[in-house]
């Protein structure tokens, strides 16, 4: 996980971004937290998020 602050006060998170192998075997688990986790909920629109899930 990456945390980019905003250049310009206030102090504040603009962007995060994740990049993960992760196991195939949890694929829809995994999947499915990321679509439905609460805080990706109240920071959409607010903070840019990328996220790259791989798997082996």
């Amino acid at each position: 996980m990456v945390k980019e602050m905003a250049p310009d006060p206030p102090r504040r998170i603009a962007r995060l971004s994740c990049d993960s192998i992760l196991p195939t075997e949890e694929r829809a688990i995994l999947e499915r937290a990321t679509r439905t986790c609460p805080v990706a909920e109240t920071l959409r629109g607010r903070v840019e998020m990328t996220f790259v899930l791989r798997y082996e």
